[in-house]
């Protein structure tokens, strides 16, 4: 059994393509110049690589931006982190993103061909990777040709929308009767998995709708379906398999009403070349009958996968399930695995605890103050002397940086997203050295 780490891949503004969670944190929402905040009020900032939500320590009306501001020697504003939208990729596992159920997020992190995905409150992970090198959607994402009453290049019209609209980049579709919007037919290869794939939004209260048809076999794999209404960019994901048979299949982007306004963006069509769906129930504490009738179930709090394969056009989405709940995720961690060397046997996982425990020494009580625990784990790796060096020299450049390291990805205590604390070879051997590993986790 080898032990692997990942190196994670930092997801930028221009890698998430698109997620159902919208960034709407905060009480008095984006900060603007000039506006008046009273002390204890939240804002946010939303601006390219800061997605941060601060607290007015004092009255403020203008001055500096508040992600500027907290670096002055007296600052006005507090960071109190990541909105909720951008949680999972904050480096720090404690703060979870939140959402009824379900969570999805689309990411384009390039070469990936391992994720973990930590603490997390959820029923059941689906990855899907799409190879989007291969989309067959013709001006999925320019829309040029889009303008009054024609429709965008390379697409039919489906009714008589009363204007289509290259918006900030995307398509808007102002529908004049029901169902109306635009379609477009596409040879496809019987048996193929695709993955029907886009970004969309509405006008409060209209709706969204999307369908795809079996032109070949004259019938719906995908009856005309309505989008939850959303007035922030949203996730259409839609994965089928081809008909045995069918050639072609014909997708629709509609809006459901007469008057209703959509936008969709970012559309595409591809094969997908991963698909795996983790159920998180875990039956480790049920042995017996008596267990499984009065025992509660435990859920797996998180997922690591490292044979995924590794296309650099991919798509990944992640879609974190929580039946009838709500949804939460720490962390989600795509990278590129290297694998150190064989696991030996007697790893160590365990936990440090952040609580306090005060004794009263004339009455014998106890008061807790309970606080965070941290995972950590100690273990022994058998390397060949001939990779040692290379080892080595990752190690050093890895210094002080968070990786994922994995000894045995199907137990959650031997996966933790940390810093690696002592890394020491023992070359005991000829053609062989142990290597002591100390990681500690992040909160």
């Amino acid at each position: 059994m080898n032990a692997y780490i990942i190196r994670p891949t930092e997801i930028t503004d221009a890698m998430l393509i698109s997620t159902n969670i919208p960034e709407t944190d905060s009480t008095k929402g984006e900060w603007t110049v000039g506006t008046a905040f009273m002390a204890g009020d939240t804002c946010r900032v939303t601006t390219t690589g800061i997605h941060n939500v601060y607290e007015a320590l004092v009255n403020v009306t203008g001055g500096s931006s508040p992600e500027v501001d907290v670096l002055a020697a007296t600052p006005k504003w507090l960071d109190t982190g990541k909105t909720n939208r951008w949680k999972p990729f904050d480096k720090v596992i404690g703060s979870q993103a939140s959402q009824a159920s379900p969570i999805n997020y689309v990411l384009k992190p390039g070469i990936t061909d391992s994720l973990s995905i930590q603490n997390v409150e959820a029923t059941s992970i689906q990855v899907v990777l799409a190879d989007q090198s291969y989309d067959t959607v013709t001006n999925g994402t320019a829309w040029t040709g889009a303008t009054g009453t024609t429709q965008p290049t390379g697409w039919d019209k489906v009714g008589t929308p009363s204007d289509y609209l290259i918006d900030s980049g995307a398509l808007k579709i102002t529908a004049a009767g029901n169902n109306e919007g635009i379609s477009q037919t596409i040879t496809v290869v019987p048996g193929t998995e695709m993955q029907f794939l886009g970004i969309y939004r509405n006008i409060a209260s209209d709706i969204a709708q999307y369908a795809v048809y079996d032109v070949t076999h004259s019938a719906d794999i995908l009856a005309t379906t309505d989008l939850a209404s959303s007035i922030v960019d949203s996730t259409l994901s839609y994965i089928f398999t081809v008909p045995a048979g069918c050639t072609s299949i014909k997708i629709s982007l509609l809006a459901k009403s007469t008057g209703n306004i959509v936008w969709f963006d970012t559309v595409s069509l591809a094969p997908t070349v991963y698909n795996e769906t983790t159920n998180l129930v875990s039956t480790i504490n049920v042995i017996d009958e008596y267990t499984y009738w009065f025992e509660d179930f435990l859920w797996k709090t998180s997922l690591t996968v490292s044979n995924i394969p590794p296309y650099p056009s991919a798509t990944v989405t992640v879609i974190v399930t929580n039946q009838g709940g709500t949804a939460k995720c720490g962390a989600i961690i795509p990278g590129v695995k290297l694998e150190l060397g064989k696991l030996q046997l007697s790893p160590q996982p365990g936990l440090d605890s952040f609580s306090t425990l005060t004794e009263n020494t004339t009455f014998g009580t106890w008061s807790v103050v309970k606080r965070s625990t941290r995972r950590k784990m100690q273990f022994k790796l058998f390397v060949e002397i001939a990779r040692l060096d290379f080892i080595m020299q990752q190690m050093a450049l890895y210094d002080s940086e968070l990786l994922v390291w994995v000894g045995y990805e199907s137990l959650e205590c031997l996966a933790i997203y940390g810093f690696y604390r002592t890394f020491t070879p023992s070359i005991d051997y000829n053609n062989w050295t142990i290597i002591d590993v100390e990681v500690r986790g992040i909160i």
